[in-house]
């Protein structure tokens, strides 16, 4: 199979982001859309989210970097399931308005979660 690394995609009209199809199986669990460090967000399988970063996020209770990080990801989070055939996940307006994302997206591949960020300049 083709790793695909990178793509672009025109959101629909109820703001849902088609998965590329060689992509759908690792987001059969679902998807988790959260804000990231910069103007972009974050989709990652919901198990890679269950597994590798719920963990990390249930650190000291009193380190402060955690409960910024907590923070960070937790506003705002969207977990959604793809729908049928199609493969299409639906972001939400405030994602959306954090990112200056209008119709276009770039996906990049950042290990086992996407960066999502406006196509347009």
């Amino acid at each position: 199979m083709t790793q695909v690394d990178y793509f672009q995609r025109k959101l629909d009209d109820k703001r849902r982001l088609t998965i590329p199809t060689e992509l759908r199986d690792k987001f059969a669990s679902g998807a988790v859309i959260t804000r990231g460090f910069g103007k972009y967000l974050h989709l990652y399988p919901k198990d890679v989210w269950d597994n590798l970063v719920e963990p990390r996020l249930d650190g000291d209770i009193l380190d402060e970097r955690i409960a910024d990080l907590n923070v960070q990801f937790r506003t705002g989070k969207s977990e959604q399931a793809p729908d049928g055939k199609q493969g299409r996940i639906m972001l939400e307006q405030h994602l959306l308005d954090y990112a200056g994302i209008d119709r276009q997206v770039t996906a990049v591949s950042v290990g086992r979660y996407w960066r999502l960020s406006s196509t347009e300049p």
